[in-house]
């Protein structure tokens, strides 16, 4: 049964991505069907049209078995009939097509460094009998493999692929660009015009559309994939949250060609398989005809064919798709610091039923630690966050140090609940909960959350969820109480409330954090999501260099062993929630899997990633702030109509840490 059900919801997909842009499968991917294995010793080919019929321009190696030249060249091979062309561009690797009107170019790299050299000659014909013949580029020092042009407006673009010089190509292989308005004359374009030099990026294949450059790369990660990214000006790249394009699998071995000869299939077999490097492709009657190479990445390679059953448009913006990760991000409000309030920080924001935003917030008086003195107060604006009312103390400091992190939830009965700390020492700090029974307007008395034993728990801001049950669940971590020394690393657990707050039960599981090899580890203001199937997730902030997840399949009651997840991160929290107009879960964290640039053991950048999974694995992340000098943490999360609202601490740590508070406004990106 199970596995009708996935094949149903593959088949749904699929034509749901159909109707609205191109065939998906069942990750909401473009869909790319492999028909397997075409030739040996193949690589950098290039699909083209050219006069109505498709051929397929091939690099010759010298090590290719039908290479009678004794030396490199390029042809092009009708798909149809299989018959070549004379070789051309003779001496040339890394050879590309690229056709324009009547006429078709092809790019060869020149080989007076050996492997590479530093020219790019092109060649140009209109029948494929004669050929013109001039050089494109010529780089004093560069070393350049692959190129790969593209029509963009009223100018032409070239890609070409450098490894030296090493402060032009960083990490190799990296992309450059050049620029052209009759395909004879190029330009380079200024240094900062690459992608990208802090790794192993490889390009290949260069298309434009809306307005953007689609670099299609090959980049090591689980062996060598595919992958995709693109940029308006060449300078600033975004990662298609949907990679990789391609990668290593089974059915690059089928056979797509019957003319292989026995001794060929037994190399296909027989050959190791680590990568998809090398895609091109062109569309032909509807569909898009894609050639890519697999092998070994250490020279043997094999080339694939492949097809998507839809446009070059189709397949080009099915990369990037609208979602809580694309839309404008929009600053609505930035609470500064001052003499009287020096920190504001740790608050929560929901929509009212008037429409109105409602924010609330912690605003200390005393100075900017995390134990001075503090109130809540509440800001509104009737007109989408363009403006704010003035700050109006909702709940003021009483007694002991502070009252601050706040939690807002709506109930399923529609009445508001506001959770905060009340810290009356560094060894009694426990979340509170009021009731709003009209909009806000007025509050109920707080009452304790926890009861059972006085302590010092933790729980951060925009943490309440009530589940589909009707169960509310606080996720806290325990630090010190009386008598008891302090300990912080954290103890975690779960106080648990099934009549809307009236009466609270701490969870049965408490546990301490471990590292795979099981040495304790710091763990810290954790927070829950609930999953599809009726499961929790618990995420929680580790010096361990990543956020750590467990699972709870009894409503927060006992929960598995936490372990690493793929959210690479400092010691600093995250926030996680279900996206309503995409059900995936989106995640506000600072990314430190490298993939940004970041100062070690700061809290910069904050990112949003998503994850159409469940949590399993987390797409690309986006940059929302990147100061190398800031510190940026505890975001609320809410969802108004058709934007995600963002309410998070900033600050830099060499002026009084996070002292800001700012609201951002993401666009549902459609």
């Amino acid at each position: 049964m199970r596995r009708e059900w996935v094949v149903t919801v593959v088949l749904v997909s699929m034509l749901i991505g159909q109707v609205l842009g191109g065939p998906v499968d069942g990750q909401g991917r473009p869909l790319i069907r492999k028909l397997g294995t075409i030739d040996c010793d193949l690589v950098e080919t290039t699909p083209v049209v050219f006069q109505g019929r498709l051929y397929r321009s091939e690099w010759v190696r010298t090590s290719y078995e039908g290479n009678k030249l004794g030396e490199n060249y390029t042809r092009l091979v009708d798909v149809q009939t299989g018959e070549a062309t004379a070789p051309l561009a003779r001496g040339c690797v890394f050879s590309s097509a690229f056709v324009d009107g009547d006429t078709v170019y092809v790019t060869g790299t020149s080989t007076e460094q050996g492997w590479t050299g530093q020219r790019v000659e092109m060649f140009a014909s209109k029948d494929l009998k004669t050929w013109e013949h001039w050089t494109a580029l010529d780089l004093d020092g560069f070393g350049i493999c692959n190129t790969s042009i593209c029509k963009a407006d009223d100018r032409y673009v070239m890609m070409f692929e450098i490894h030296k010089p090493e402060d032009q190509a960083g990490v190799a292989f990296t992309a450059r660009f050049a620029t052209s308005k009759d395909l004879r004359t190029w330009e380079v374009t200024p240094p900062e015009c690459v992608y990208a030099k802090d790794r192993y990026s490889a390009p290949h294949c260069l298309r434009y559309l809306d307005g953007c450059f689609y670099d299609f790369y090959l980049e090591a990660h689980e062996g060598y994939e595919m992958r995709v990214v693109r940029s308006p000006d060449l300078i600033h790249w975004e990662s298609s949250p949907l990679n990789p394009v391609l990668k290593a699998s089974a059915q690059d071995k089928q056979i797509a060609n019957p003319k292989l000869t026995t001794e060929q299939r037994q190399r296909v077999t027989k050959a190791e398989n680590i990568n998809n490097s090398d895609i091109d492709f062109c569309e032909y009657k509807g569909r898009l005809v894609i050639n890519y190479s697999w092998g070994n990445q250490r020279g043997e390679e094999f080339l694939a064919e492949a097809v998507y059953e839809g446009t070059a448009e189709e397949f080009l913006r099915g990369w990037f798709p609208p979602d809580a990760l694309r839309g404008e991000m929009k600053p609505l409000l930035v609470i500064e610091p001052s003499d009287a309030y020096p920190r504001h920080s740790e608050g929560d924001l929901i929509e009212l039923k008037d429409g109105r935003l409602c924010l609330i917030y912690t605003r200390f008086t005393g100075g900017g630690s995390d134990h001075a003195a503090a109130d809540l107060v509440m800001r509104t604006s009737a007109d989408d966050g363009a403006t704010w009312s003035g700050p109006e103390t909702v709940v003021r400091r009483t007694g002991g140090l502070n009252v601050m992190s706040v939690s807002l939830l709506r109930m399923a009965s529609g009445e508001i609940a506001l959770f905060y700390l009340r810290k009356t020492s560094q060894e009694d700090c426990r979340p509170v909960m009021c009731v709003s029974t009209d909009e806000m307007r007025t509050w109920s008395e707080p009452t304790d959350c926890i009861t059972d034993e006085v302590g010092y728990y933790v729980l951060n801001n925009d943490r309440a969820v009530q589940l589909t049950s009707g169960r509310i669940v606080l996720p806290v971590a325990w630090h010190q109480g009386p008598g008891r020394p302090r300990d912080s690393a954290g103890i975690i657990m779960c106080y648990l409330s099934d009549d809307n707050g009236r009466t609270w039960r701490r969870s049965q599981d408490t546990f301490k954090g471990c590292d795979p090899d099981g040495r304790r580890i710091t763990v810290q203001e954790p927070g829950v999501v609930e999953l599809r199937d009726g499961r929790l997730m618990m995420y929680i902030r580790t010096d361990a260099g990543s956020q750590y997840i467990c699972h709870s399949q009894d409503g927060g009651q006992t929960w598995s062993k936490p372990r690493p997840s793929d959210l690479a991160s400092p010691l600093s929290p995250a926030s996680i929630e279900r996206i309503p107009w995409t059900g995936d879960l989106v995640c506000v964290w600072n990314d430190h899997s490298g993939r940004h640039p970041y100062p070690k053991g700061r809290r910069t950048p904050l990112c949003m990633a998503v994850s159409k999974d469940e949590g399993d694995s987390w797409s690309e992340s986006r940059v929302i702030e990147a100061n190398p000098d800031g510190w940026y943490c505890y975001t609320a999360i809410a969802f108004v109509r058709d934007r995600m609202l963002l309410a998070y601490c900033a600050g830099d740590k060499q002026v009084g840490g996070l002292n800001r508070l700012k609201v951002l406004a993401v666009g549902r990106g459609e």
